[in-house]
């Protein structure tokens, strides 16, 4: 079933997530440059598939070391990152933290896959169709 959270414990785990993450702010983060993308919907379940290749780039002027991800809750998602290892999973706070094996330098661009899927739980609530 779908879980329920109440706007007082989002807004603990929004001040929970600041005070973990803020320190990451500025950091020189890898740009997309390009995306190859494949969507599949299956309307009768709700449910969706989203397989994805992006090209990550250094467009900064320092080295980077890790890239960071904020995952989307409810959906199951894989992530590919070459010459990486995940050093920090936290599904509570939705963010994940993957070492680079030799940091991105400015220019290096390399491939990043992702597989996100999303199964419906639970029922949705009552649709009603307006009549003119």
């Amino acid at each position: 079933m779908n879980r329920y959270t109440t706007s007082r414990d989002q807004e603990e785990r929004t001040v929970q997530y600041e005070k973990l993450y803020k320190k990451y702010e500025d950091i020189n983060i890898p740009r997309i440059t390009d995306v190859k993308y494949r969507i599949d919907l299956y309307p009768e379940k709700r449910d969706l598939k989203v397989d994805a290749v992006l090209t990550l780039k250094n467009r900064g002027n320092t080295s980077i070391d890790s890239i960071h991800f904020n995952m989307i809750d409810g959906f199951n998602t894989q992530i590919d990152l070459p010459n990486s290892k995940m050093t920090l999973d936290d599904k509570e706070h939705l963010y994940r933290i993957y070492q680079l094996n030799t940091p991105m330098q400015p220019g290096d661009s390399f491939p990043l896959h992702i597989i996100s899927e999303y199964d419906s739980k639970g029922f949705e609530n009552e649709v009603r169709s307006r009549k003119s």
